[in-house]
């Protein structure tokens, strides 16, 4: 009855958020109401927006796949054209990355022009987010061409780069690498740079299994680049020493099949 009374509501949003850092689990059996006030916040009212954002924030992630049923995703991507800040952006991002699982949940988040907005805004979170979109032809298409081979070389580069954010790498780059790809063979003349690209990109993925070779998704993911690379840049992967590494990677991950596979479609 307090929808007409959004500093009530407020109030309470911010109570739950208090018994939810506090591990109280009753706060999360209120979420169908919480979607109603979220679809009435999202059209004018940014303060209640940000209130239940900080709220969502600490579901516990066996939640966030029953908030996707109840389609959180909607009114989540709608609250990007408010007027938030940064910090709130980013938080709204890694929510929708967290609830958008299937390949229709990530196509109508692209539909909805969050690709664009991930683009513009540019944070660790709208990266994690475009690691899903990348598998939307249009949203990847844009992306390479808005640079996002470049900021995958960046965190890629950087020693300090947490492991997601590694891994949100290596999950784009196969699908940016075919893009560019095909971008270089409608304009002929461009053929270098693609090649640049790919040495400059092979080390890099390269240096980072050999310094994650005990998590499996980081090496997967990175035999899963070399592979897509290994045309472009033999010479420079028999340089590396990637055949040898990848033998001893092979033998410890070997109880792992979809790593092993990788690992194995790599080496021949």
């Amino acid at each position: 009855g307090y929808m007409k009374a959004p500093a009530v509501l407020g109030a309470c949003i911010q109570c739950l958020t208090v018994l939810a850092q506090k591990g109280a689990k009753d706060v999360y059996s209120g979420y169908p109401l919480i979607k109603h006030v979220f679809d009435f916040a999202v059209i004018n009212n940014r303060p209640l927006f940000a209130l239940l954002i900080q709220l969502i924030k600490y579901t516990p992630p066996s939640l966030l796949m029953y908030m996707d049923k109840l389609d959180f995703i909607d009114p989540l991507c709608d609250g990007l054209t408010l007027d938030l800040n940064d910090e709130e952006t980013e938080t709204v991002m890694y929510l929708i990355f967290h609830m958008a699982d299937k390949d229709e949940q990530i196509q109508k988040v692209h539909n909805e022009g969050v690709t664009e907005i991930c683009l513009k805004k540019r944070n660790n979170g709208s990266f994690m987010l475009l690691s899903k979109l990348c598998f939307v032809e249009e949203a990847c298409k844009l992306a390479v061409k808005e640079g996002i081979i470049d900021w995958t070389i960046q965190f890629l580069s950087n020693d300090k780069s947490e492991v997601h954010l590694l891994l949100a790498s290596l999950t784009i780059l196969p699908e940016a690498l075919k893009v560019a790809k095909n971008n270089n063979n409608d304009n002929n003349n461009n053929d270098n740079s693609f090649n640049e690209m790919i040495q400059k990109i092979v080390p890099l993925v390269v240096k980072c299994i050999l310094s994650h070779t005990k998590e499996v998704v980081i090496v997967s993911n990175g035999f899963n680049v070399l592979t897509f690379c290994l045309p472009f840049a033999k010479q420079e992967i028999i340089q590396l020493k990637v055949i040898q590494a990848a033998s001893v990677l092979l033998s410890v991950h070997n109880d792992d099949a979809k790593t092993a596979a990788t690992i194995i479609e790599f080496l021949f």
